[in-house]
């Protein structure tokens, strides 16, 4: 789904990453950060210009084949569209469309991310919709947006974040 990055990372970035993640991290938000940052250094995450796309609709307009049309024709090199998240934001369209909306971006030569902001007490099965959801896309991988609970906790919930970074590990999905 990814590929290796083509920026090494210096000694000195890769010290830090590994400190941060070894000494236990003060905060989730820099807990979070420090995987994310190691996940990068494994992994490429989107490059270019790119956008979020939240709203897919029910009734399937613009078509596939129009959206994709106008990412590309406003030069977009990547779109994450959002992934089921348990949230009412979304609902199961999702499931149904992103396949063919990924399909026509790829066919337009536009590289298809899945996106979601997860809430800790949808671990696991928030990871589990996201993984399902980048398979069938055929996603480039999945870009976590932890926003709420995760930033107001204080450097709470490491275990719900460990253990969604352990699932997207486990499936072999790049994390951005």
């Amino acid at each position: 789904m990814g590929e290796e990055s083509e920026t090494p990372v210096t000694p000195k970035e890769r010290n830090r990453i590994l400190a941060a993640i070894g000494a236990g991290v003060a905060g989730l938000v820099t807990g979070v950060a420090s995987i994310v940052a190691f996940r990068r250094a494994v992994r490429r995450g989107p490059r270019g210009q790119g956008a979020f796309s939240r709203n897919l609709k029910a009734d399937g307009k613009p078509s596939p084949e129009e959206f994709a049309r106008r990412a590309r024709d406003i030069g977009l090199s990547w779109v994450a569209i959002l992934g089921e998240n348990r949230s009412k934001q979304a609902s199961g369209i999702y499931d149904k469309q992103i396949p063919a909306y990924a399909k026509a971006l790829r066919r337009a030569g536009v590289e298809v991310w899945i996106w979601g902001w997860p809430e800790p007490q949808w671990v696991p099965g928030v990871g589990n919709d996201l993984i399902r959801q980048a398979k069938r896309a055929k996603a480039a991988g999945v870009i976590l947006d932890p926003e709420g609970p995760w930033l107001k906790s204080g450097g709470g919930y490491k275990e719900q974040a460990a253990a969604l970074m352990a699932q997207f590990h486990k499936a072999r999905i790049p994390v951005a």
